[in-house]
């Protein structure tokens, strides 16, 4: 699928059946769709979002760039597999230039592998305030393993095409639900992804960030989606979509447990995201099952910068590409 117009800041992701690619040009404020497209991806070549095959991925990125007529270099790729962790931690309040080094020092306490084999980065969420007086800043933490970076940086290099960013394509999603035109009508909102090989949680609480997770399909459940995700049209069996509301349900009550017991508080709404074509269902059981209010966003659909595509399927590369037009952290 390819459909092209100009350049400007793109956004990538790639799974275990595609590389897909959207690029936006424009402003922060008007940004505009100018190319989108994907290119399938033959097995092997990328297994549970991990590069196994550089040269056959990096001969897939030239091959997609060359059909789109993409030369920015302003690239953002998300990633999302075993080798990244999130983990949300809490920090005492200090001085904007201390922040960075401080999280560096105190990771390790809430990261399981050494902090020396990752990429480290960080989201800051909200401030809580004890009764001594004491602040503390929620902060999420991002850590990927320098190896699988390191064979997706030399798949870009051998395609001869720069790599400007990498971000986590699960925040990325997490920002496409943050933007999209219903999620401020309600205060906590737990977004529900399903991609071929995982389904991840991100709880916005008062637009902050409470909770990320992503947890690999298996079993049973993968095979399902690796089915469906290859033919997105077809209708899954009982059997099938009752493998599917096992592993997202245990999702979301692991989810909903977490937050209520950190902020006190209750879930307003699900949000959910997924190009199945039993997404109206799966979405009905699961209000049935959760008891809470499930929604199908149309992501991006107020921005007036999707035309002619599925904007879910290409909500997270259109993230991304966001990312790269504001040139900033959030």
């Amino acid at each position: 699928m390819f459909n092209k117009l100009t350049s400007g800041s793109i956004g990538l992701i790639a799974n275990s059946h595609k590389i897909q690619v959207a690029e936006l040009t424009g402003t922060q404020n008007k940004p505009v769709l100018s190319a989108f497209g994907s290119i399938d991806l033959q097995s092997g070549i990328v297994a549970r979002g991990k590069v196994e095959n550089i040269e056959a991925f990096a001969a897939a990125l030239t091959e997609l760039f060359k059909r789109l007529g993409l030369k920015t270099s302003n690239i953002t790729l998300g990633i999302n597999n075993s080798d990244v962790i999130l983990r949300m931690a809490s920090f005492p309040k200090v001085p904007e230039d201390k922040i960075r080094n401080m999280i560096m020092l105190q990771a390790q306490e809430y990261i399981p592998i050494p902090i020396a084999e990752l990429e480290l980065d960080y989201v800051l969420s909200d401030e809580v305030s004890l009764a001594d007086g004491t602040v503390f800043v929620n902060t999420l933490l991002v850590g990927a393993k320098k190896d699988m970076l390191g064979r997706f940086i030399d798949a870009f290099t051998q395609a001869d095409i720069s790599l400007n960013e990498i971000d986590s394509a699960v925040l990325s999603l997490g920002r496409a639900a943050y933007l999209s035109n219903n999620i401020s009508e309600h205060k906590n909102i737990l977004v529900l992804s399903i991609d071929i090989d995982d389904v991840s949680t991100i709880v916005f609480k008062d637009k902050y960030v409470s909770l990320a997770r992503s947890v690999q399909a298996a079993g049973a459940s993968h095979e399902v989606l690796k089915k469906y995700y290859a033919n997105s049209a077809a209708a899954m069996q009982e059997d099938e979509l009752n493998a599917i509301m096992e592993l997202i349900v245990n999702e979301i009550n692991m989810a909903v447990t977490y937050f209520t017991r950190k902020c006190e508080q209750s879930i307003d709404a699900i949000h959910l995201v997924t190009t199945l074509s039993d997404a109206e269902i799966i979405a009905q059981r699961l209000e049935e099952i959760a008891k809470i209010n499930v929604a199908l966003p149309r992501l991006f659909e107020n921005m007036n910068i999707a035309k002619g595509i599925n904007t879910t399927e290409y909500a997270s590369c259109i993230a991304l590409a966001l990312r790269g037009l504001r040139g900033d952290r959030q």
